[in-house]
């Protein structure tokens, strides 16, 4: 793993970082709660923000793939893709309409889940997660390639729900059969926007994490994660994430730290795929749609 950089230095290349001083887990065991506090929030402002798509085209134009990537100037969101490629839409788009609208607060379109036109589609975002647990792979549930967001765009525009919504539509509107038992939900847990917060406004999606995914240990194993770099990922780890939808446009490459690839199923590590393209790369820069192109003064910072 790439755990090179101090907790209080410059980030390393894919973010992660290990807590210098004060002897380690055990120092940092040690510490006051007020200070082992603040040093978790911060190991969660540095976290990266990435999302993850397929390098080959989904048949069913379900995601973002390696070829809209290289068509599109701009990271986009399922209604964009749907609609670019005339998808024939399914019963799941009408729980993730009804999430973004409802809970998110995105505007919602003139009809339920078909948003007519390219127009409307770009009014939503694309889906993120927050990689709190430093994997190497970054969001290897979604895709074989990662998309790692710069982290001054992610703190500036990053909407963070306590748990993935698409797992509440799933499991608690009946539309889907519920999980195994290692995935015990409590769909009362639900908040409505009380469930969102920011890079900045965190701790209580700490709470309602372990309250909707039934004893998750969240936070326990966000602090084992922290204080010791080696310890093992578990299966229920990949799916007890804070999801994230970046309210803005996210233009390729200004707002995108970089990609990378990682087969699913392979223990090689992460190889860049591309990263920080020169403007004179073709790519032209749409105007700003739906919640906005983000154009922060820190745009160029890692």
């Amino acid at each position: 793993m790439f755990w090179c950089c101090r907790v209080w230095g410059d980030l390393c290349p894919f973010g992660f970082q290990v807590l210098g001083g004060g002897g380690g887990p055990a120092g940092a065991a040690a510490l006051p709660a007020p200070a082992l506090a603040d040093r978790l929030r911060a190991e969660v402002r540095s976290a990266e923000v990435v999302s993850g798509f397929s390098a080959q085209v989904n048949a069913s134009w379900f995601s973002f793939s390696l070829d809209e990537a290289e068509r599109v100037p701009y990271y986009e969101n399922l209604w964009e893709i749907w609609v670019r490629n005339r998808a024939e839409l399914s019963n799941y788009s009408f729980g993730l309409d009804w999430i973004e609208a409802a809970y998110f607060g995105f505007k919602p379109f003139e009809v339920h889940a078909k948003p007519r036109t390219l127009a409307e589609a770009r009014e939503r975002a694309p889906y993120f997660a927050l990689n709190a647990l430093r994997t190497d792979a970054g969001s290897p549930l979604y895709g074989d390639i990662t998309v790692v967001l710069r982290p001054s765009v992610a703190n500036a525009v990053s909407i963070v729900s306590a748990f993935d919504t698409g797992s509440w539509a799933g499991m608690c509107n009946n539309s889907f059969m519920p999980p195994a038992g290692g995935f015990d939900h409590n769909c009362s847990a639900y908040p409505g926007h009380a469930g969102l917060g920011s890079l900045e406004a965190f701790d209580h999606l700490l709470l309602t994490n372990e309250q909707y995914w039934h004893n998750a240990h969240t936070l326990e194993r966000l602090l084992v994660r922290t204080l010791s770099p080696s310890s093992t990922l578990t299966g229920p780890d990949f799916v007890h994430y804070f999801e994230v939808l970046p309210a803005a446009r996210l233009n390729f490459p200004e707002h995108i730290k970089y990609t990378t690839s990682h087969p699913v199923g392979s223990s090689s590590p992460p190889f860049p795929v591309f990263s920080a393209r020169p403007a004179a790369s073709g790519y032209e820069h749409g105007a700003a749609g739906g919640p906005g192109e983000y154009s922060g003064q820190n745009n160029g910072i890692s």
